[in-house]
């Protein structure tokens, strides 16, 4: 009797479990990705983490997750993923009745960007019949990848400099009455502002700090041209990142920058622009500015930018910071003009040691940067 009723309940566990694979096995069912950090710098790890729930009795024993990230993220020490155009990841679970698990990855964030994971695919296998079936599950997660500060002794003496035009300005309406500390001398201070007494008490050369009848405004223009003519990424991803140092070493110097290119944002398709930002989000704001900087987009000349902040140079009386590997004529006689316009100009030219540079444009402290 026994040999007629197992094969008898064998078809009907086939044909019950087949039953309630094919209708149920999305149900309750979720799988969600997170980046476990919102940012990262540029050649540091993070971390994702792939969290799977099964909140039903029917078990799933063979399941594959899939998604992809750009192949700017690499994995480490990952044996489930490959890098062609994007970054493929693949994992197989077996998830039992009302179980949840969750693994973590590691990548490191190669180059500086805005990475997004909008997208999971789950792919379950019916071990009785072999027959796949597909399951997409939207995601929203992200993560910025900041670009890499550049070294201080390469950016100390532009730095310096630009921090000598812009105490130039600030000299001349400095109020002599308003006294509001002191701290130590730097090389760029003048010697009229030390604090003699407070000089020989300690022994370490102290200065006087007085507050400005104006408050300090500098813009850093970022030129995301083709250099020379010629298409080098490189030497672009050097600018963006000189930004990013320039702008955190004004800001210790407790000043806001505004930071203008004419390269476009990688979500709204806009000319990224920041306004200064009197608030301790300051160099986040930046930071994430320049992550979402798409040099894949067409720019504007410019040029044109440069012409426009001539424009206003007289109303917003800025000291400028012009980051810059094109020294093409349009864009030497456009910063030219700016500084004779206002006074105040620094160019900073990343550059590789075959580029060859034309004379200094008159009024402009112009600097190149070899990074390589």
């Amino acid at each position: 009797m026994a040999i007629f009723i197992i094969p008898l309940l064998m078809i009907l566990l086939f044909t019950v479990y087949n039953s309630l694979y094919k209708k149920n096995w999305t149900n309750e069912l979720k799988v969600q990705l997170e980046f476990l950090q919102d940012h990262a710098n540029e050649g540091e790890e993070c971390e994702l983490m792939e969290v799977l729930t099964n909140k039903k009795i029917l078990p799933l024993l063979f399941l594959q997750l899939k998604f992809c990230v750009d192949r700017k993220m690499v994995p480490v020490d990952y044996p489930n993923a490959s890098i062609s155009d994007q970054t493929y990841v693949s994992d197989v679970f077996t998830l039992r009745s009302y179980e949840r698990l969750k693994r973590v990855m590691r990548f490191k964030a190669d180059k500086r960007g805005y990475y997004t994971i909008e997208k999971a695919e789950l792919i379950g296998t019916n071990l009785f019949t072999g027959k796949k079936n597909y399951f997409d599950d939207p995601q929203q997660t992200y993560i910025y990848v900041y670009p890499r500060l550049l070294p201080v002794d390469v950016m100390s003496l532009p730095f310096e400099r630009l921090m000598g035009l812009e105490q130039k300005r600030s000299f001349i309406y400095e109020d002599p009455f308003t006294f509001r500390g002191v701290r130590d001398y730097r090389s760029t201070d003048s010697l009229r502002n030390i604090n003699w007494k407070l000089t020989a008490k300690t022994g370490d050369l102290m200065v006087n700090l007085r507050d400005s009848t104006v408050s300090s405004r500098i813009a850093i223009l970022l030129n995301l041209d083709d250099p020379q003519g010629i298409f080098d990424m490189e030497v672009l991803e050097d600018g963006i990142r000189m930004t990013l140092t320039m702008a955190d070493g004004i800001s210790k110097s407790g000043i806001s920058a505004a930071v203008k290119t004419n390269a476009v944002d990688f979500i709204t398709h806009a000319p990224v622009s920041v306004d200064t930002v009197e608030s301790g989000e300051y160099l986040k704001v930046i930071a994430r500015a320049l992550a979402r900087i798409d040099l894949d987009q067409a720019r504007e000349p410019f040029s044109d930018l440069v012409k426009e902040e001539t424009k206003n140079s007289r109303l917003t009386d800025m000291t400028y910071c012009v980051i810059s590997s094109s020294v093409r004529a349009d864009v030497t006689e456009a910063v030219s003009q700016l500084a004779a316009d206002c006074g105040r100009v620094l160019w900073l030219c990343p550059t590789k040691k075959t580029v060859h540079f034309p004379a200094q444009a008159r009024g402009i402290d112009f600097y190149p940067i070899n990074l390589t």
